[in-house]
């Protein structure tokens, strides 16, 4: 089980109820209650939705990073990177 996931999980969500999130994910809100309960481990097309969704990146979500960069500021630094090899 991921240790940090239920936590952030719910930081994430924020003002926003679980049934809000489920539904925007297409899951049902019990599926979801159950994540950030760390009962169940979502799989990565729920993840990759969670991340969209959420705005938030995937390394701080499963606990590899400590930083949320979100995913426009992932894009960003990517372009940003992308960029800089060009030139």
């Amino acid at each position: 089980m991921l240790k940090l996931l239920p936590e952030r999980l719910k930081e994430a969500r924020g003002t926003r109820s679980q049934r809000e999130v489920a539904e925007a994910l297409g899951i049902k809100q019990t599926a979801y209650s159950r994540y950030e309960q760390g009962v169940n481990t979502p799989g990565a097309e729920v993840i990759y939705k969670i991340c969209i969704t959420l705005n938030v990146s995937a390394d701080w979500l499963l606990g590899l990073s400590d930083t949320n960069t979100g995913i426009e500021q992932a894009k960003y630094n990517a372009l940003k990177e992308a960029i800089k090899t060009i030139l």
